[in-house]
């Protein structure tokens, strides 16, 4: 942009001198403009170039479908009444330099319904009916109980894997990059400003339109990374299995939507 305004500042001022000493000034003009000719051809084509390369690093091509395309197939491939999979969770807590892993087994119902059985490095459980979640650690005989709007509501820890319509309904959804595996990197950002969260990247597979890897991010710029494997769709799950007794005896705490305890 600079350079166009001054070339055109520049072309501008010799006119007004040429004519001032009444000069021929048409073969100089004529020179002067295909020299222009020629630096804005040369400017096009290393603009040209730059996005290019720019498009290339993204992993965009002219075949990489749109956000809304790809929206789509992940519904489609989700529509069914249930899935489960296995996965392994990365946390990562920034200020005090954490990285802890787990790994276990996920069932989901649509809407709302989840189960994450937690196998290593501990063994836990977490369970939602749609209303109530309760998160179980049997080495401590201990149940917190919370509202799951308040824990999982508008996306939040992963709660639209229960419902993939909230995709569409809570968040900003761009497409990030396609990733060095060919995925698919959706970008979402909460629309609700009031919950802790930054953004969420969905992976997705381009053969399947499975969502592969959940990575999240908080205002404190804490992550969560949750790779998902062994997906089975069109999955039946009794009512039963998103229900949760409290054993005898556990000691009970009630969190609120910031995991205080109440």
């Amino acid at each position: 942009m600079y350079a166009a305004m001054t070339r055109d500042a520049a072309r501008h001022s010799i006119r007004p001198f040429c004519e001032a000493v009444n000069l021929n000034t048409q073969p100089f003009t004529q020179q002067v403009s295909r020299e222009m000719h020629v630096r804005r051809r040369s400017a096009t084509l290393w603009t040209l170039f730059f996005l290019t390369i720019g498009w290339i690093g993204s992993g965009f091509s002219s075949e990489t479908p749109s956000v809304e395309a790809i929206l789509k197939r992940v519904e489609a491939r989700y529509a069914g009444e249930g899935f489960s999979a296995n996965f392994f969770q990365t946390s990562v807590i920034t200020a005090m330099d954490i990285t802890e892993t787990a790994s276990g087994f996920l069932q989901i119902k649509r809407p709302g319904k989840m189960r994450w059985s937690y196998e290593k490095p501990k063994k836990q459980l977490i369970v939602t009916d749609g209303r109530t979640i309760w998160i179980y650690k049997p080495s401590d005989n201990q149940v917190s109980i919370g509202a799951f709007p308040e824990i999982f509501g508008n996306g939040k820890g992963a709660g639209f894997l229960a419902d993939i319509q909230q995709i569409r309904k809570s968040f900003d959804v761009t497409l990030k990059e396609v990733n060095s595996s060919g995925e698919y990197v959706l970008k979402l950002v909460p629309l609700s400003k009031d919950i802790d969260l930054t953004y969420i990247l969905l992976h997705i597979d381009p053969q399947t339109s499975d969502i592969v890897e959940i990575r999240t991010l908080n205002s404190y710029r804490d992550e969560t990374r949750i790779e998902l494997t062994g997906i089975q769709l069109d999955q039946r799950f009794e009512d039963v299995l998103f229900q949760f007794d409290v054993p005898k005896g556990a000691e009970i705490i009630r969190i609120d939507d910031q995991g205080k305890h109440k």
